[in-house]
């Protein structure tokens, strides 16, 4: 009966994750005389970050449609003898001409050429002798005529800048079919027989990369969108992978945040508080009730410390009152072996987030790690390792890490 209640839980958690992600965005486009400086009428107030993004998200969705409808209107033969594709020669004479005219690609009318990276894919010597490769992003193949399965092509060589993932919920399996008796990654300790505790991940690339690292998504005015999360995105699904939990919220820990940033400090509380048992125990309440302890998954890809009547910590228990907090014993801050020099003050702040953040529903926890369950780079930027830049300022190409090389190098298995 294990195997079941594992599919289960595993069903229930990333079904209601997914239905929450969903997000229904109005919008109405003022057009503006471009040829003339905006004059703002005196009560204008500019938009606050969340209607901004909210715009952004906006007319992501509606690129994603136009170029929706164009594909099914090609796929559906309706321009059969309207198009045809052009040759490599003429499309290098469009591209020359182009630069020629236009160095830095500023009309509108050259756009094209600078969202698809097309000067990079023509000199690319590692690219085929085939018209698909002209498409190719940094040297991986793109067919503009193609319609979309939204399934990445896992054997392609996808640039690093154009990777994705988000976390989908959490489960227990207790058939062992991950470890299956091999250990983990990392040698974790995992043998099988017992019922383990896994983040659920999804990994996803940007088909319409263009070359712009961290301005792609992160400049002023990005061309491109973090929004794998939404039904409506542009980007393929890579695949899904099942992390050990704790392995799951350590790897961000370790590479996204300062030593005294808040958000460093609520999650190494977390961590150390609920620990990488899978399962502690027995206590006993004050009723003499058997009582375990353990992460458990909630809707929405959230979790809190909960209270189990079996030593697999698979049922919950029904008949205590008891919580965590009322046998956990912590050891005090510990932020690493780095974490002294700190003044009074900034240790008394940083010691008043360690203790908030350590109490059995972890909300402080769950409120850190709840922007991983929408789309986010796999580059971290700037990289830090346990709290301190890599490097000078973390943000050298040579210092970056790719998260989601983390996650796979640590405990992280293909899900079925």
């Amino acid at each position: 009966m294990k195997a079941p209640i594992a599919a289960f839980l595993l069903s229930l958690t990333l079904s209601l994750t997914l239905n929450s992600n969903q997000i229904i965005v109005s919008s109405t486009t003022i057009p503006l005389d471009t040829a003339k400086p905006a004059q703002l009428p005196p009560t204008y107030t500019p938009p606050d970050e969340t209607t901004l993004s909210k715009i952004k998200a906006t007319r992501s969705r509606r690129i994603a449609e136009q170029r929706e409808r164009v594909r099914a209107k090609i796929a559906s033969g309706e321009f059969a003898d309207k198009y045809h594709k052009i040759s490599e020669e003429q499309l290098t004479g469009l591209v020359t001409k182009a630069y020629e005219e236009d160095p830095e690609l500023e009309r509108k009318e050259h756009q094209w050429i600078r969202r698809g990276n097309l000067k990079n894919a023509l000199n690319d010597p590692r690219r085929r002798q085939n018209n698909r490769e002209l498409w190719g992003s940094w040297g991986v193949s793109r067919d503009p005529y193609a319609v979309p399965t939204g399934m990445a092509d896992t054997s392609a060589d996808w640039e690093k800048w154009a990777q994705g993932y988000r976390h989908v919920g959490d489960f227990i399996d207790c058939s062992g079919m991950f470890y299956n008796g091999e250990g983990s990654h990392d040698d974790g300790d995992g043998d099988g027989g017992n019922c383990e505790r896994w983040a659920a991940w999804c990994a996803y690339v940007d088909p319409y990369y263009a070359g712009g690292e961290y301005d792609e998504y992160f400049g002023d005015s990005p061309a491109g969108s973090l929004d794998c999360h939404k039904p409506d995105s542009s980007w393929l699904l890579l695949g899904c992978y099942a992390q050990e939990h704790y392995q799951w919220y350590e790897q961000i820990s370790k590479h996204l945040w300062a030593i005294d940033d808040y958000e460093y400090v609520v999650a190494l509380a977390g961590l150390a508080y609920m620990t990488d048992e899978a399962c502690q125990g027995p206590y006993y309440d004050s009723n003499n009730y058997e009582v375990y302890f353990a992460p458990m998954p909630l809707e929405g890809g959230r979790v809190m410390m909960g209270a189990y009547s079996d030593a697999s910590c698979i049922y919950p228990h029904e008949s205590t009152d008891s919580t965590y907090d009322d046998f956990f014993e912590g050891d005090g801050i510990d932020l690493g072996s780095k974490d002294q020099g700190q003044d009074d003050a900034t240790i008394a702040t940083l010691e008043e987030w360690w203790y908030d953040a350590q109490e059995y529903t972890m909300e402080l926890f769950n409120e850190v790690y709840a922007s991983y369950l929408y789309c986010t780079s796999c580059m971290d930027y700037p990289t830090y390792q346990d709290g301190y830049f890599i490097g000078d300022d973390g943000t050298d190409d040579d210092d970056l890490i790719n998260q989601c090389w983390k996650f796979y190098s640590h405990d992280s298995f293909n899900l079925p």
